[in-house]
């Protein structure tokens, strides 16, 4: 029964998308965040999903109906170049093992195809300052519900087990979740604790840079309550790298920021949120705190993910200069370091293209603030400034410029900014065509006589 309602679901959300591209882009999120994984496991052929098919149907539609010229931009290019890095640092490390099942690298690599399809499905739709605001305001509630639906795997991990994919790790099963200590269970949701905790970062510093600019007050009403979920659903995780990238950004953000009065009052209250409410100190305490003494659980943490790294560092393959060995299969792990698994995964290009697409971001940010002040530009301009940083600390602890999930987010949002200051830029220049251009009265036609003055 709960196939039948999920395929009667998207069926509706795909006339909707046809009629109205742009609210495509918003059931987008919807679909890869909250699919029931194991209540459809199985459904399709290679265990492909409907939010698979999903993100192929958006940018068909993009195709169809958005704008092409978006095709060509460097954002939507960036995007492919990184989906090829992948793409081929994977066969690289399946030609480098004598070959064999192909199938693993294959998935892997096709689902990094969600990035450039995001990106241009979400540059294509965008015509006016109205689908911004819309499109910022429906991501911010896909946030929030995989937040709500993280938190409730928590208290309720056997209810909600048709969100958990099957054969999983073994501490992830909904059993094993249930008999364990509750302030010791992480929320996951659908996405796995690390990509939780990323999306939920993403959706704090969106809502701390809309809450903070003019706009109109319900908006800055829900921004402001929305970046407090959100840092509920982020202590919920307790991934300590996510929350040491969001002090760091945030007391960026206090020092930057024009109206930091507002910054600080937002931290203050999460300040206070998390103080006040003793379950979600208790968590944050157990996590970055030892309980036996020595070093605490977070130095603990990092020395291990530094020890690996020096590992790839210090038995370099030839592979790694070139096209790199792939994200599958390594037989020393995961790097757990963004910068260094852009080299080993992605060879040469992958450290070169991961270096470009920062830089780029940036400054991209850096030419929207300076070229105007209005408020939406303003809040876009920050706000992916704030990615970059934030995004930059945390890849010291995880592979996030490696993961798709966080890349949708990271390309989504230099592509709206890109968007936005194309749009600006266009008016700008228009309107110095017309202010250069004097105006002259068009000459009488033949069908007309010219115009005489009455002697009288």
């Amino acid at each position: 029964m709960l196939k039948l309602y999920v395929i009667a679901l998207f069926a509706v959300m795909a006339y909707i998308a046809y009629e109205r591209p742009l609210a495509g882009i918003a059931f987008m999120w919807v679909a890869i965040w909250l699919y029931p994984v194991k209540g459809m496991y199985g459904t399709l052929w290679l265990d492909i999903r409907l939010s698979d098919l999903w993100v192929v149907y958006v940018t068909f539609l993009a195709m169809l109906k958005g704008r092409t010229s978006w095709s060509r931009t460097l954002v939507v290019r960036l995007s492919l170049f990184w989906f090829l890095a992948i793409l081929a640092g994977d066969l690289s490390g399946w030609w480098l093992r004598g070959g064999g099942n192909m199938r693993p690298y294959l998935k892997d690599a096709f689902k990094a195809l969600y990035v450039p399809c995001s990106t241009l499905a979400v540059g294509a739709f965008l015509r006016s300052e109205r689908d911004v605001r819309n499109l910022l305001g429906w991501l911010t509630a896909a946030i929030m519900a995989a937040g709500l639906l993280g938190i409730l795997m928590v208290h309720y991990p056997a209810r909600f087990e048709t969100f958990t994919i099957p054969k999983e790790k073994l501490a992830w099963r909904p059993e094993i979740v249930a008999a364990a200590d509750l302030l010791r269970r992480r929320a996951r949701g659908t996405m796995g604790s690390p990509s939780l905790a990323q999306v939920s970062l993403v959706g704090i510093l969106l809502s701390v840079c809309m809450a903070t600019v003019r706009i109109r007050r319900n908006a800055r009403i829900f921004y402001a309550c929305s970046g407090l979920f959100c840092l509920v659903s982020l202590v919920y995780t307790v991934s300590r790298g996510c929350i040491t990238a969001l002090l760091c950004t945030l007391l960026w953000a206090f020092l930057v920021f024009r109206r930091r009065e507002r910054v600080l009052a937002l931290t203050a209250v999460g300040i206070c949120l998390i103080v006040f409410n003793v379950a979600l100190l208790q968590r944050l305490v157990i996590r970055f705190s030892g309980e036996e003494g020595g070093l605490t659980a977070f130095m603990q943490g990092l020395q291990a993910r530094l020890t690996i790294a020096r590992g790839f560092l210090r038995y370099p393959q030839p592979a790694y200069l070139f096209l790199g060995v792939g994200r599958i299969g390594h037989k020393m792990g995961t790097t757990h370091n963004a910068y260094i698994g852009s080299f080993v995964y992605s060879g040469s290009p992958g450290i070169v293209l991961l270096g470009v697409l920062m830089v780029y971001a940036w400054r991209q940010a850096t030419r929207l603030l300076r070229l105007v002040a209005d408020p939406l530009s303003r809040a876009l301009g920050h706000f992916l400034q704030m990615t970059v940083l934030s995004f930059g600390v945390y890849a010291f602890g995880a592979e996030n410029f490696q993961s798709n999930i966080p890349m949708q987010l990271y390309f989504a949002g230099l592509a709206i900014v890109s968007d936005r200051l194309h749009a600006i830029q266009a008016l700008r220049m228009l309107q110095r065509r017309r202010q250069k251009t004097p105006f002259v009265e068009p000459a009488p036609t033949a069908q007309e006589e010219p115009r005489t003055e009455n002697p009288s």
